[in-house]
């Protein structure tokens, strides 16, 4: 398993592979020092300052970042799956930038108010998928099911630490879930319209190592495939640092925020709707991400992310997931306001996403 290159000439965040990666931060870490998780994990951090969160709803940032506000600290330790991530970075922030206490969440979105970060923050994710701790990004969730990104330098943590033990303990659902959702940060980087060499490099080791390692880590999970698949979700978060997301995940965010579905399951859901149309738009991106994943073009992409449905006794309809054929126009009409659409290549017509669309459902 390659794990030389875990770093991007962009991305300021210090990667460690460190087992033990919990006790190591807090043994570590620049004191006082608080820890986030979620609420399995507080006992794991008894022997430091913690706090909970439960969410990346707007409602737990900001009362995590009152919270922070309090505490003498000279280092805040995320660690947890994607939304303790992305709810720590922002309240970190805020904590750090005193603007932020008259300010709403359109304010941080649109950039009005500019966070910035004094306190250190480190970051040791318990999931293989999100890519949150090399990423300067929060997805955040209104309270009315609208997920929004809040962007900043200051979201980028200083350190991350990987430590593949901490995944054992998921299910064979949340396996495929992050490792979809890490297949898709791959995918989408090599075809998003910001793409460079070096993102390829990152985005094709991340794909080479899900090939490896995803279909087992669902339904035959071992160390080997837990730690192959924390190294591929690093690298896809790489590339998805300076590439950003595209279409996927536009069409994704109304399938989590207002059906439930686990993201990486509806970004894999809407990997498979716009595969086909994509390969026409930029036959050569597709071709490379197919190659990488050892496969041949988007017909072999989308097999082999079935079958990762598949083995965790999931189907691959829609309407599966709870889905009804005038849902469809909701999916449409919010991707096209997302600002990650625009990176797709090529044009997407709100006519092309709804066949799309539908042909999967």
């Amino acid at each position: 398993m390659d794990t030389v290159n875990l770093t991007a000439s962009w991305n300021p965040v210090r990667v460690q592979v460190q087992p033990g990666a919990i006790q190591h931060a807090i043994n570590r870490a620049p004191h006082p020092a608080v820890a986030i998780t979620g609420p399995r994990l507080r006992d794991q951090v008894a022997a430091t300052g913690h706090a909970t969160v439960e969410s990346a709803h707007w409602a737990a940032v900001q009362a995590l970042a009152a919270d922070l506000r309090r505490r003498d600290r000279r280092c805040v330790i995320a660690i947890g799956g994607g939304s303790v991530m992305d709810a720590t970075k922002v309240a970190c922030a805020m904590a750090d930038t005193p603007e932020t206490l008259d300010a709403d969440l359109d304010d941080l979105v649109a950039g009005r108010v500019p966070l910035r970060r004094t306190s250190q923050l480190w970051a040791i994710p318990t999931t293989a998928g999100t890519g949150s701790e090399v990423t300067k990004w929060s997805s955040i969730w209104t309270e009315n099911g609208w997920k929004v990104s809040v962007e900043g330098r200051a979201l980028y943590p200083d350190t991350a630490i990987l430590d593949s033990a901490l995944t054992a303990s998921m299910s064979a659902r949340l396996t495929a879930a992050t490792g979809l959702d890490a297949t898709a940060h791959a995918v989408e980087s090599i075809w998003s319209t910001n793409h460079r060499p070096e993102s390829d490099q990152h985005a094709t080791d991340a794909l080479r190592l899900i090939a490896a390692h995803l279909p087992l880590a669902v339904s035959a999970p071992d160390p080997e495939h837990r730690a192959g698949m924390s190294i591929a979700a690093l690298h896809s978060g790489l590339a998805l640092s300076w590439c950003r997301s595209t279409a996927p995940h536009a069409l994704s965010y109304p399938l989590t925020g207002l059906l439930g579905i686990e993201h990486g399951l509806a970004v894999g859901l809407m990997l498979l709707a716009v595969l086909p149309v994509t390969e026409h738009l930029a036959p050569d991106r597709v071709a490379l991400a197919a190659q990488a994943l050892g496969v041949a073009g988007a017909d072999g992409i989308a097999a082999f992310i079935r079958d990762v449905f598949h083995r965790a006794g999931l189907g691959t309809r829609l309407r599966e997931f709870g889905v009804t054929p005038e849902f469809l126009e909701v999916i449409t009409g919010t991707a096209l306001t997302q600002p990650r659409f625009a990176n797709h290549p090529g044009r997407l017509a709100a006519e092309t996403i709804h066949e799309a669309l539908n042909n999967i459902l």
